[in-house]
């Protein structure tokens, strides 16, 4: 009978079509899954190598902080000096003045 034959060829390619489907999904799963087990990766490198650059930057920034402490230090040092230098040379010009305000009061 017709109507049977293709009710039968119906069912028959609904049940390929069905099976097709499956395997196109299943494949698209794995495909999915497999994608998604690379960007883990992935972004575990990248946060590796985050980590890694942040620790740079810091070992650079302790680095950069005492250097820049030591030019604060010698800085002030040097401001010491000249502090004394000009407490010296002002005494100096002190006696000077003295000494010659003396002669001229003699």
């Amino acid at each position: 009978n017709l109507i049977e034959t293709h009710s039968t060829k119906l069912a028959e390619d609904r049940g390929e079509l069905s099976r097709a489907l499956e395997s196109d999904l299943s494949g698209i799963r794995g495909l999915i899954d497999s994608h998604a087990g690379k960007l883990a990766e992935d972004r575990s490198l990248l946060s590796q190598t985050l980590e890694a650059d942040l620790n740079k930057l810091a070992e650079s920034r302790a680095s950069i902080d005492g250097l820049v402490a030591g030019q604060v230090e010698k800085l002030a040092e040097g401001r010491d000096i000249l502090r004394r230098a000009l407490e010296a040379d002002i005494n100096t010009i002190k006696g000077a003045i003295a000494g010659h305000s003396d002669r001229v009061l003699e």
